[in-house]
C-alpha cells in the first residue's frame, strides 16, 4: 500500500479545536485474500480517536492493485501536540493489519 496523495498538506500546522477533513489517496495491492477492508484512522498523541459521531471511514478491497480514495473528519483535541492519520488494510478474516500508511501533522498553539 502506498498514499499518492494527502489533504490538507501535512506542512499545514494544525491548531486545538480545529475541524479538519482529513482525504487520502492511495494504491492498495491485495494478494493474501480475495477481499478486505481499509480504514481511515484519525487520532491524536495520546491515542484518542479525533472521529466523531460514528465509525471510521472504511472502504472494501478486493485482490489486486487498485487505486482508492477515503475521506473522513475530526476535531483536534485541545491539548493534543500532533494527529496521525493512519490507513490501515485488513485481509479478510484477519484480525490485524497487514500493511499501514500513516502521516503526521503538528499542532500549535
Amino acid at each position: 500500500m502506498k498514499l499518492v496523495g494527502v489533504a490538507p498538506d501535512p506542512a499545514v500546522k494544525l491548531h486545538p479545536g480545529q475541524q479538519v477533513i482529513f482525504r487520502v489517496k492511495l494504491v492498495s495491492t491485495l494478494v493474501s485474500a480475495e477481499t478486505g477492508h481499509i480504514s481511515l484512522v484519525i487520532q491524536d498523541n495520546s491515542g484518542r480517536n479525533l472521529k466523531h459521531g460514528g465509525p471510521q471511514s472504511r472502504m472494501g478491497v478486493g485482490r489486486g492493485t487498485e487505486n482508492l480514495e477515503l475521506h473522513d473528519e475530526g476535531v483536534v483535541s485541545l491539548d493534543a501536540r500532533w494527529v496521525d492519520v493512519f490507513v490501515p488494510l485488513f485481509p479478510e478474516g484477519a484480525s490485524n493489519s497487514t500493511a499501514a500508511e500513516a502521516v503526521r501533522f503538528a499542532v500549535v498553539r
